[in-house]
């Protein structure tokens, strides 16, 4: 209506911030990359019960949960848009990590963050979009872009570094290198993303 505003949010970042951002990501994934194994990968892939009921979860569920939340507590304009944004977003790149450092399946989580990614392609700004024009004062700019384009970098291709680091190291006098390697990238990782 016209209380709403006639400005669009913009969700883009000024290029200083996302550079800074995406490196540390990157550094994080690598790590993670290097906690991967390809049998446990295959498996993941040929059992994919688990990734399509994580897959739902992620592109039906949570979207709409998101929405009911914005309607049932009068959520509009830019926090609307935040809601949204999380809600429709593909799996994040932190689920590795937490993963890992809870002792869990990281093979899973990271299939299903990969999954969830390539369905973000279409998906993403599909949800965001339409359940956006239906909620209230959420005009948006979508940087289709720099939103697919940081889910290459800041997964397909770490996770990639990291697993081909690894085989190299199979087979060789190189696992505590490896560990530690693995270790202080995550670490710087998370505390740039943090910071």
């Amino acid at each position: 209506g016209d209380d709403c505003g006639a400005e669009a949010a913009d969700l883009s970042t000024g290029p200083f911030v996302a550079v800074v951002i995406a490196f540390f990501v990157f550094l994080q994934q690598v790590g993670v990359g290097t906690t991967l194994e390809w049998h446990r990968l295959r498996k993941a892939t040929t059992r994919p019960l688990g990734v399509l009921v994580g897959l739902a979860m992620q592109v039906a569920v949570l979207p709409f949960l998101g929405y009911l939340l914005a309607r049932a507590f009068s959520i509009e304009g830019d926090a609307a848009i935040g809601l949204m944004f999380i809600a429709t977003a593909p799996g994040g790149t932190g689920s590795n990590v937490v993963t890992y450092l809870a002792g869990g399946d990281t093979s899973l989580s990271v299939t299903m963050t990969l999954a969830t990614s390539t369905c973000a392609f279409v998906s993403w700004p599909a949800l965001l979009t339409s359940y956006l024009s239906v909620t209230p004062c959420a005009d948006i700019k979508i940087p289709l872009g720099t939103m697919l384009t940081s889910v290459l970098l800041q997964t397909a291709i770490p996770l990639g570094v990291g697993l081909a680091l690894k085989r190299r190291s199979e087979g060789k006098e190189q696992p505590k290198a490896l560990v530690r390697f693995r270790k202080g990238v995550m670490a710087i990782g998370l505390v740039g993303i943090v910071a």
